[in-house]
């Protein structure tokens, strides 16, 4: 009886350490995102953040970032007023209206005018797995907003 004891508590202490040290084998990775608006030939950068995650590999750690990054920016754009729950693993994206912070972009570069399809761009870069499958990089218009700047108005 005394064996079978021991036998299950070396078994539990085995799998304890097992999780440590699969834990431990984590690697944290990060991908960093720009937003940019484009409008015609123009790219206006409105925003530089990053994310990070673990996972054993490094590039799995690397796609998960930037699953991050990406699920943070397509929730915003589906609700530009207001910054979503997704954004609060992603560093420094801070709270903004994307519509409102992508107009003064717009307005206090371009000027007076009606910006048609102005494009709200995400892109994702690092190392491998920040981009899809190996690649260092992704990028994607996540949305187009029409764009009017009036003379007077505050940018």
């Amino acid at each position: 009886m005394r064996f079978i004891v021991t036998l299950c508590a070396a078994a539990a202490i085995g799998l304890s350490l097992g999780a440590i040290a699969s834990e431990a084998e984590a690697k944290e990775r990060s991908c960093t995102g720009e937003l940019s608006i484009f409008v015609g030939p123009n790219q206006l950068l409105i925003r530089r953040f990053s994310a990070t995650a673990f996972d054993p590999g490094a590039n799995g750690a690397r796609r998960k970032a930037r699953d991050r990054l990406f699920a943070c920016v397509r929730a915003h754009a589906a609700q530009p007023r207001r910054t979503p729950p997704e954004c609060s693993l992603v560093v420094k994206y801070g709270q903004f209206d994307l519509y409102e912070t992508s107009r003064r972009a717009v307005c206090s570069t371009l000027g007076v005018g009606h910006y048609q399809h102005s494009a709200v761009h995400l892109r994702s870069f690092g190392d491998k797995g920040c981009g899809p499958r190996r690649k260092k990089e992704m990028s994607e218009v996540v949305r187009t907003f029409p764009i009017t700047c009036n003379r007077g108005d505050p940018y």
